[in-house]
């Protein structure tokens, strides 16, 4: 993914505890691992996964395939999950990055 043209602007880092299961109501998650990416730390509204506005305080650009359950640390502790999950690809279909408001 590093030829993805987004990648030169990935000067900031988070760390992602990716969704594994759902075992009797309760999540699990897999190990952490920490991704480049770029935060924007804009205020906007948006809608969550049932349709409800909602209010975004951050918006994470990562080249990694990023799940609507995943957890994500910001470099100041705090851990958000996603409000929405939007995917970018290339113009040959491939995949090439994650838009994450949290």
């Amino acid at each position: 993914m590093a030829s993805y043209p987004i990648a030169g602007l990935l000067n900031q880092y988070v760390i992602v505890t990716p969704f594994v299961s759902r075992v009797d109501g309760d999540a699990t998650y897999g190990t952490p691992v920490t991704h480049a990416c770029r935060i924007d730390y804009t205020i906007k509204r948006t809608l969550n996964a049932t349709g409800a506005e909602v209010t975004s305080t951050a918006t994470v650009f990562i080249a990694a395939l990023i799940g609507k359950e995943d957890k994500i640390t910001f470099p100041d502790g705090t851990i958000k999950t996603p409000i929405g999950v939007n995917y970018g690809y290339d113009r040959a279909g491939v995949f090439g990055h994650s838009e994450v408001m949290v």
